[in-house]
Protein backbone atom coordinates (compact mmCIF):
# COMPACT_ATOMS: atom_id res chain seq x y z
CA UNK A 1 0.00 0.00 0.00
CA UNK A 2 0.81 3.77 -1.20
CA UNK A 3 -0.50 6.57 0.42
CA UNK A 4 0.79 9.96 -1.47
CA UNK A 5 0.62 13.79 -0.51
CA UNK A 6 0.81 16.42 -3.33
CA UNK A 7 3.47 18.76 -3.13
CA UNK A 8 3.24 22.63 -4.01
CA UNK A 9 5.48 22.76 -7.24
CA UNK A 10 4.37 19.71 -8.90
CA UNK A 11 3.03 19.57 -12.43
CA UNK A 12 -0.02 20.68 -13.48
CA UNK A 13 -3.05 18.35 -12.96
CA UNK A 14 -5.46 19.45 -15.86
CA UNK A 15 -8.63 20.28 -14.76
CA UNK A 16 -9.92 20.39 -11.43
CA UNK A 17 -13.90 19.26 -12.46
CA UNK A 18 -12.05 16.08 -14.33
CA UNK A 19 -10.90 12.58 -13.40
CA UNK A 20 -9.22 10.98 -16.35
CA UNK A 21 -8.21 7.53 -16.13
CA UNK A 22 -7.09 5.39 -19.16
CA UNK A 23 -7.56 1.81 -19.32
CA UNK A 24 -5.79 -0.50 -21.72
CA UNK A 25 -5.22 -4.40 -22.35
CA UNK A 26 -1.88 -4.44 -24.04
CA UNK A 27 -2.11 -8.65 -24.86
CA UNK A 28 1.53 -8.30 -23.67
CA UNK A 29 3.57 -5.03 -23.36
CA UNK A 30 6.40 -4.11 -25.20
CA UNK A 31 8.55 -0.74 -25.73
CA UNK A 32 6.78 0.21 -28.79
CA UNK A 33 3.09 -0.21 -27.81
CA UNK A 34 4.30 1.56 -24.30
CA UNK A 35 5.46 4.66 -26.45
CA UNK A 36 2.05 4.71 -28.21
CA UNK A 37 0.29 4.90 -25.12
CA UNK A 38 2.21 7.18 -23.44
CA UNK A 39 1.77 9.68 -26.14
CA UNK A 40 -1.82 9.09 -26.17
CA UNK A 41 -1.40 9.89 -21.97
CA UNK A 42 0.06 12.76 -21.96
CA UNK A 43 -1.36 14.39 -25.02
CA UNK A 44 -5.34 13.64 -23.05
CA UNK A 45 -3.60 14.75 -19.76
CA UNK A 46 -4.54 11.49 -17.69
CA UNK A 47 -4.26 11.32 -14.54
CA UNK A 48 -4.35 7.33 -14.02
CA UNK A 49 -3.23 4.79 -16.77
CA UNK A 50 -3.77 1.08 -16.35
CA UNK A 51 -1.89 -1.78 -18.09
CA UNK A 52 -3.18 -5.14 -17.95
CA UNK A 53 -1.68 -8.67 -19.42
CA UNK A 54 1.58 -6.39 -19.22
CA UNK A 55 3.65 -9.89 -18.92
CA UNK A 56 7.23 -9.41 -18.52
CA UNK A 57 6.87 -5.84 -18.58
CA UNK A 58 6.34 -5.93 -15.02
CA UNK A 59 9.77 -7.89 -14.40
CA UNK A 60 10.87 -4.20 -15.67
CA UNK A 61 8.69 -2.08 -14.40
CA UNK A 62 11.25 1.50 -14.78
CA UNK A 63 12.04 0.90 -18.45
CA UNK A 64 7.96 1.48 -18.53
CA UNK A 65 7.68 4.58 -16.68
CA UNK A 66 6.48 8.19 -17.13
CA UNK A 67 8.12 11.40 -16.40
CA UNK A 68 5.39 13.08 -13.74
CA UNK A 69 3.99 9.60 -12.77
CA UNK A 70 4.53 7.02 -9.88
CA UNK A 71 4.36 3.52 -11.20
CA UNK A 72 2.53 0.40 -9.28
CA UNK A 73 2.99 -2.99 -10.45
CA UNK A 74 1.49 -6.38 -9.77
CA UNK A 75 4.00 -8.61 -10.64
CA UNK A 76 2.84 -11.02 -13.61
CA UNK A 77 2.22 -15.31 -12.10
CA UNK A 78 3.09 -18.27 -14.20
CA UNK A 79 0.41 -17.46 -16.17
CA UNK A 80 1.44 -15.28 -19.20
CA UNK A 81 -1.26 -13.29 -20.08
CA UNK A 82 -1.38 -11.17 -16.82
CA UNK A 83 0.47 -8.63 -14.95
CA UNK A 84 -0.79 -4.72 -13.88
CA UNK A 85 1.17 -1.63 -14.13
CA UNK A 86 -0.49 1.51 -13.21
CA UNK A 87 0.95 4.85 -13.62
CA UNK A 88 -0.47 8.30 -11.30
CA UNK A 89 0.50 11.71 -11.63
CA UNK A 90 2.56 12.56 -8.90
CA UNK A 91 0.41 15.63 -7.32
CA UNK A 92 -2.50 13.44 -7.86
CA UNK A 93 -4.13 12.44 -3.53
CA UNK A 94 -3.82 8.65 -3.54
CA UNK A 95 -3.77 5.34 -1.83
CA UNK A 96 -3.18 2.19 -3.69
CA UNK A 97 -2.93 -1.45 -3.04
CA UNK A 98 -2.92 -4.91 -4.80
CA UNK A 99 -6.54 -6.32 -3.85
CA UNK A 100 -6.40 -9.46 -5.56
CA UNK A 101 -3.33 -11.71 -6.90
CA UNK A 102 -3.80 -14.57 -10.00
CA UNK A 103 -3.93 -17.98 -7.92
CA UNK A 104 -4.63 -21.06 -8.55
CA UNK A 105 -7.82 -20.80 -7.60
CA UNK A 106 -8.54 -17.33 -8.78
CA UNK A 107 -7.35 -16.04 -11.34
CA UNK A 108 -8.90 -12.31 -10.99
CA UNK A 109 -6.11 -9.73 -10.72
CA UNK A 110 -7.13 -6.38 -9.21
CA UNK A 111 -6.02 -3.04 -7.87
CA UNK A 112 -7.41 -0.49 -5.90
CA UNK A 113 -6.95 2.97 -6.11
CA UNK A 114 -8.31 5.56 -3.76
CA UNK A 115 -8.86 9.05 -5.48
CA UNK A 116 -8.97 12.45 -3.08
CA UNK A 117 -9.89 15.73 -5.51
CA UNK A 118 -11.86 18.84 -5.54
CA UNK A 119 -12.79 17.90 -2.15
CA UNK A 120 -14.41 14.23 -3.75
CA UNK A 121 -13.55 10.88 -3.00
CA UNK A 122 -13.65 8.18 -5.74
CA UNK A 123 -12.39 4.55 -5.00
CA UNK A 124 -11.58 2.47 -8.32
CA UNK A 125 -11.22 -1.05 -8.54
CA UNK A 126 -8.88 -1.60 -11.72
CA UNK A 127 -9.00 -5.54 -13.22
CA UNK A 128 -7.98 -8.17 -15.15
CA UNK A 129 -10.20 -11.27 -15.24
CA UNK A 130 -8.88 -13.95 -18.00
CA UNK A 131 -11.29 -15.99 -20.03
CA UNK A 132 -13.55 -18.41 -18.36
CA UNK A 133 -12.55 -17.57 -15.04
CA UNK A 134 -15.75 -16.92 -12.44
CA UNK A 135 -14.12 -13.48 -11.19
CA UNK A 136 -14.32 -13.25 -7.24
CA UNK A 137 -16.40 -10.17 -7.30
CA UNK A 138 -17.91 -10.56 -3.85
CA UNK A 139 -14.50 -9.39 -2.14
CA UNK A 140 -15.60 -6.08 -4.03
CA UNK A 141 -19.18 -6.00 -2.53
CA UNK A 142 -18.21 -4.69 1.00
CA UNK A 143 -15.94 -1.76 -0.60
CA UNK A 144 -18.61 -0.35 -3.07
CA UNK A 145 -19.32 3.21 -1.81
CA UNK A 146 -21.38 6.02 -3.90
CA UNK A 147 -18.20 6.84 -5.44
CA UNK A 148 -16.98 3.45 -6.73
CA UNK A 149 -15.83 2.87 -10.19
CA UNK A 150 -14.71 -0.73 -11.62
CA UNK A 151 -12.95 -0.68 -15.01
CA UNK A 152 -11.30 -3.63 -16.25
CA UNK A 153 -11.08 -6.69 -18.71
CA UNK A 154 -13.99 -8.37 -17.17
CA UNK A 155 -14.41 -11.42 -20.34
CA UNK A 156 -18.16 -12.01 -19.04
CA UNK A 157 -19.89 -12.47 -21.95
CA UNK A 158 -23.70 -11.39 -21.44
CA UNK A 159 -26.25 -9.96 -23.69
CA UNK A 160 -26.64 -6.75 -20.94
CA UNK A 161 -22.81 -6.05 -22.25
CA UNK A 162 -23.83 -6.50 -25.99
CA UNK A 163 -22.60 -10.02 -26.13
CA UNK A 164 -25.41 -12.85 -28.56
CA UNK A 165 -25.52 -14.86 -25.42
CA UNK A 166 -24.80 -15.03 -21.50
CA UNK A 167 -22.08 -17.82 -20.48
CA UNK A 168 -21.69 -19.22 -16.82
CA UNK A 169 -19.16 -16.31 -16.60
CA UNK A 170 -21.26 -13.30 -17.53
CA UNK A 171 -23.85 -14.48 -15.40
CA UNK A 172 -22.08 -14.58 -12.56
CA UNK A 173 -21.40 -10.79 -13.69
CA UNK A 174 -25.05 -9.82 -14.15
CA UNK A 175 -25.97 -10.94 -10.72
CA UNK A 176 -23.18 -8.87 -9.17
CA UNK A 177 -24.27 -6.23 -10.93
CA UNK A 178 -28.12 -6.82 -10.41
CA UNK A 179 -27.69 -7.22 -6.70
CA UNK A 180 -25.79 -4.24 -5.81
CA UNK A 181 -27.76 -1.79 -8.30
CA UNK A 182 -24.45 -0.97 -10.54
CA UNK A 183 -24.85 0.10 -13.76
CA UNK A 184 -22.67 -0.30 -17.11
CA UNK A 185 -21.52 2.55 -18.91
CA UNK A 186 -22.60 2.18 -22.61
CA UNK A 187 -19.01 1.82 -24.90
CA UNK A 188 -18.70 0.73 -28.30
CA UNK A 189 -17.00 -2.92 -28.86
CA UNK A 190 -13.46 -3.27 -27.95
CA UNK A 191 -12.13 -5.52 -28.87
CA UNK A 192 -11.53 -6.95 -32.49
CA UNK A 193 -10.45 -10.17 -33.29
CA UNK A 194 -8.22 -11.64 -36.25
CA UNK A 195 -11.35 -12.52 -37.89
CA UNK A 196 -13.46 -9.46 -37.51
CA UNK A 197 -15.71 -9.97 -35.14
CA UNK A 198 -16.39 -6.95 -32.01
CA UNK A 199 -17.18 -7.78 -28.57
CA UNK A 200 -17.44 -5.37 -25.31
CA UNK A 201 -15.11 -7.26 -22.92
CA UNK A 202 -13.57 -4.21 -21.29
CA UNK A 203 -16.29 -2.45 -19.27
CA UNK A 204 -16.74 0.50 -16.86
CA UNK A 205 -18.99 -0.75 -14.27
CA UNK A 206 -20.25 2.45 -11.93
CA UNK A 207 -22.45 3.00 -8.60
CA UNK A 208 -25.68 4.75 -9.83
CA UNK A 209 -24.65 8.17 -7.80
CA UNK A 210 -21.48 8.45 -10.29
CA UNK A 211 -22.91 7.08 -13.51
CA UNK A 212 -24.27 10.46 -14.95
CA UNK A 213 -20.85 12.03 -14.23
CA UNK A 214 -18.73 8.99 -15.62
CA UNK A 215 -18.01 9.01 -19.38
CA UNK A 216 -16.20 6.75 -21.76
CA UNK A 217 -14.40 7.49 -24.96
CA UNK A 218 -12.38 4.90 -26.96
CA UNK A 219 -9.05 6.53 -28.23
CA UNK A 220 -6.90 5.83 -31.34
CA UNK A 221 -6.20 1.70 -30.82
CA UNK A 222 -2.46 1.86 -29.17
CA UNK A 223 0.04 -0.37 -31.33
CA UNK A 224 -2.96 -1.93 -33.31
CA UNK A 225 -3.93 -4.27 -30.51
CA UNK A 226 -6.98 -6.42 -30.40
CA UNK A 227 -8.21 -3.95 -27.21
CA UNK A 228 -8.86 -0.82 -27.66
CA UNK A 229 -8.20 1.59 -24.53
CA UNK A 230 -10.69 3.28 -23.05
CA UNK A 231 -10.69 6.65 -21.36
CA UNK A 232 -12.98 7.07 -18.97
CA UNK A 233 -13.76 10.79 -17.61
CA UNK A 234 -15.14 11.59 -14.20
CA UNK A 235 -16.32 15.19 -13.21
CA UNK A 236 -15.47 15.83 -10.35
CA UNK A 237 -16.30 19.66 -9.89
CA UNK A 238 -17.43 21.43 -6.86
CA UNK A 239 -21.19 21.57 -6.53
CA UNK A 240 -22.85 24.76 -7.41
CA UNK A 241 -25.94 24.51 -5.30
CA UNK A 242 -25.85 26.30 -2.32
CA UNK A 243 -26.92 23.81 0.64
CA UNK A 244 -30.04 24.80 2.33
CA UNK A 245 -29.31 26.52 5.53
CA UNK A 246 -31.31 27.85 8.34
CA UNK A 247 -32.64 31.42 7.65
CA UNK A 248 -30.95 34.36 9.32
CA UNK A 249 -32.05 37.83 9.84
CA UNK A 250 -30.15 41.37 11.35
CA UNK A 251 -32.09 42.27 13.75
CA UNK A 252 -30.05 45.05 14.36
CA UNK A 253 -30.97 46.76 10.60
CA UNK A 254 -34.92 46.23 11.42
CA UNK A 255 -37.47 49.00 11.44
CA UNK A 256 -38.63 48.61 15.48
CA UNK A 257 -40.80 51.98 15.08
CA UNK A 258 -42.95 50.46 11.76
CA UNK A 259 -43.11 47.27 13.76
CA UNK A 260 -44.43 48.71 16.65
CA UNK A 261 -47.34 50.40 14.50
CA UNK A 262 -47.82 47.86 12.53
CA UNK A 263 -48.53 45.44 16.11
CA UNK A 264 -50.27 48.15 17.66
CA UNK A 265 -52.53 48.46 14.44
CA UNK A 266 -52.96 45.04 14.12
CA UNK A 267 -53.85 43.80 18.17
CA UNK A 268 -56.26 46.79 18.70
CA UNK A 269 -58.20 45.10 16.13
CA UNK A 270 -58.60 41.62 17.54
CA UNK A 271 -61.98 40.81 18.87
CA UNK A 272 -63.10 37.83 21.55
CA UNK A 273 -65.77 36.38 19.40
CA UNK A 274 -67.09 32.54 19.20
CA UNK A 275 -65.07 30.34 16.54
CA UNK A 276 -68.42 30.20 14.64
CA UNK A 277 -68.93 33.93 14.56
CA UNK A 278 -65.31 34.55 13.75
CA UNK A 279 -65.67 32.29 10.50
CA UNK A 280 -68.86 33.83 8.85
CA UNK A 281 -66.14 37.17 8.43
Amino acid sequence: MSVRIPTRNGPSQGSDADLKVIFWNAGGLSNSKFLELKRSVLEKNVDIYVIVEAGAATDTPHLYSTVGYSTHVLKRSRQVASGIIIGIKTPLVCKTKIFHEMQDRGKLEMFQVEVWRNSKHVTLFLLYNPPDNIPALELVEQQIQPSTIIIGDFNSPSTRCGYSRTTNVGKHLEDFLYSNYLDVVNTPPTFLSFIGSQSRPDLVVTHPDITGKTSVTLPDDAAGCGHRALLVTCKLAKDKKAQNRAPRWNFKKADWKKYRECTDEVLTQLTLQEPEEAAKK
